[in-house]
């Protein structure tokens, strides 16, 4: 099962309904995804976030069938869960 995470965002993270930077590792390296117009990239940790009006959720890859980052999503899960279950997030 996907780790369901959520986190508020801060006025520093959000900007006119969009993520600005990295609700876990602070970047800024952080893109919208084409093709999903709610979905954005931190290309620093390999976290994919989905904006809503109660803040910034982690994307299941499963639900990206398509997506060009979907790899490298699932392999950042693995890191997280790894096979016995959910670890601790860095």
């Amino acid at each position: 099962m996907f780790p369901k995470v959520t986190w508020g965002l801060r006025d520093s993270s959000a900007g006119g309904g969009r993520i600005t930077s990295c609700p876990v590792c602070g970047s800024a390296q952080v893109f919208p995804v084409s093709g999903y117009e709610d979905r954005y990239w931190c290309d620093s940790c390999a976290r994919c976030w989905s904006l809503a009006a109660r803040g910034a959720t982690r994307v299941d890859p499963v639900t990206c069938p398509g997506c060009p980052h979907r790899d490298a999503c699932f392999d950042r899960l693995r890191q997280e869960v790894g096979p016995w279950g959910p670890a601790v997030l860095d």
